[in-house]
C-alpha cells in the first residue's frame, strides 16, 4: 500500500506478472485499481473491494479464468505476432466459369483460446488494441499473399476504429503498399464506419496514389 493505493511489485519472477494482459516489468511497482485483472503466471486474479459487511460485491463470471487466460495470451500473441493467415476465395458469379478473382485476407491465432478471429478482437476490445490487431492481421496477410502466383486481387480488412485514426490508418497502408510489391490491394471498409466525408475524400486520394482500390 502507498499514498492509499494498491501497489503491485514483480520481483524478477520466471513466468511473469501481468496487469490488465500487460507485462510488469522486474522489480518495478504498478499501481493497481478495482477491477484491474492480475495474474501471476496463467493464474487468474481479479481485484475486489470488499464491502463493511465483510461480503463481496457483485459476482465473479464463471468463465473469468479464461477470459484471463486469453488476455496473457494475447500479450504474447502480439508481441511474438502468433497470427497466421487465412485465405478466402472470391469468385466472379456473373461469369459462367465462375472464375476466381481474388482472395479475402482473413486470420486465426496461434495461441490457445485465441484460435478464431472473434476471440482475438474481443480479448482486443478489453485492452483497447483493436486497431493494432487489425494491422497485424493486415500486414502478415499481405506479406503471404503477395507471393502467390499471378498475383490477385488481395482483400484487406478495416477495423471501424481505425477510421478514427485515419493518419495512422494511411500511414500503415503506405507501408503494407511498400511490403506488397506488385500484388494488387483491395481496402474493405464497412459503410456503416464511414461518417465524415472529408475524412473519406482525403483517404480516396491516397487510395488512388499507392495504388490500392476501394471496396
Amino acid at each position: 500500500m502507498r499514498d492509499g493505493a494498491l501497489q503491485l511489485t514483480d520481483l524478477g519472477s520466471t513466468n511473469g506478472t501481468y496487469v490488465n494482459g500487460k507485462r510488469v516489468e522486474p522489480h518495478q511497482s504498478i499501481r493497481i485499481s478495482e477491477e484491474d485483472l492480475i495474474h501471476f503466471a496463467e493464474a487468474p486474479f481479479r481485484v475486489y473491494r470488499q464491502s463493511v459487511t465483510g461480503a463481496t460485491n457483485g459476482t465473479i463470471a464463471e468463465n473469468i479464468c479464461d477470459q484471463a487466460l486469453a488476455l496473457v495470451q494475447f500479450d504474447r500473441l502480439m508481441s511474438e505476432r502468433l497470427v497466421r493467415p487465412h485465405f478466402q476465395a472470391i469468385v466472379d458469379l456473373n461469369s459462367d466459369s465462375h472464375e476466381m478473382i481474388g482472395h479475402e485476407i482473413l486470420g486465426r491465432g496461434s495461441v490457445f483460446g485465441l484460435e478464431s478471429v472473434g476471440a482475438m478482437f474481443q480479448a482486443a476490445e478489453q485492452l483497447s488494441l483493436e486497431v493494432e490487431l487489425s494491422r497485424l492481421l493486415r500486414w502478415e496477410g499481405i506479406r503471404v499473399g503477395r507471393d502467390f502466383p499471378e498475383s490477385p486481387m488481395l482483400f484487406v480488412n478495416t477495423h471501424p476504429k481505425e477510421i478514427g485514426d485515419v493518419q495512422g490508418l494511411i500511414e500503415s497502408l503506405i507501408k503494407a503498399r511498400e511490403m506488397a510489391g506488385n500484388a494488387n490491394l483491395v481496402l474493405e471498409i464497412h459503410e456503416s464506419a464511414v461518417t465524415n466525408r472529408a475524412v473519406m475524400d482525403d483517404l480516396v486520394q491516397v487510395l488512388e496514389s499507392q495504388n490500392i482500390r476501394l471496396a
